[in-house]
């Protein structure tokens, strides 16, 4: 069988993380560093699951919030993937989960339609900025000998950035599946 590797790209495996990659699709990445600090910002977990349950059992509430009304922040419950297959090779289950969905364009609207949410906008904004330099680091240790005027110098001197993002928070309840 395959092992996931789990590699530390701010540390000993830095500039590997393509190469970890590479071996079968996913790697771990090791986000608590030597001194026990953690590397990626909080996810609120706790705030997540309260605001599902907001959804589900008060869900008149829910959508009655200024940025659900405005669908910045939207909400589902699971995905059919069917329309993603092809052919009859693979069978189809639908997803069993729930999402909360959030664009990018989000990051640069104002604070006050999220009132006691704004915490997803600071915690997707924390996540994506150390997405971001992350993937910086990594491309760069690809890309440091390009000539200039290619996507990847371009990519490390910063003249080319992201066109759009999505958090996207998925919750799995009891016997909850994915089919990606």
């Amino acid at each position: 069988p395959i092992q996931v590797p789990a590699i530390d790209p701010w540390g000993q495996d830095r500039g590997r993380l393509f190469e970890a990659l590479a071996v079968c699709g996913a790697a771990f990445v090791k986000m608590i560093d030597e001194r026990g600090q953690r590397r990626w910002p909080d996810q609120n977990f706790a705030l997540w699951h309260k605001l599902w349950q907001e959804a589900l059992r008060r869900g008149h509430k829910f959508r009655q919030r200024d940025v659900v009304k405005w669908r910045r922040l939207r909400f589902s419950k699971g995905e059919d993937l069917l329309r993603t297959l092809a052919g009859d090779s693979k069978a189809h289950t639908p997803d069993v989960r729930y999402n909360f969905g959030v664009g990018q364009d989000v990051l640069h609207s104002p604070s006050a339609p999220w009132a006691d949410l704004e915490w997803i906008c600071t915690d997707f904004r924390a996540t994506q900025a150390m997405l971001q330099d992350l993937l910086l680091q990594e491309v760069g240790s690809l890309t440091k000998q390009e000539p200039p005027g290619t996507l990847g110098a371009q990519v490390l001197n910063r003249s080319q950035s992201w066109a759009g993002s999505r958090l996207r928070h998925s919750i799995y309840p009891a016997g909850g599946s994915c089919t990606e």
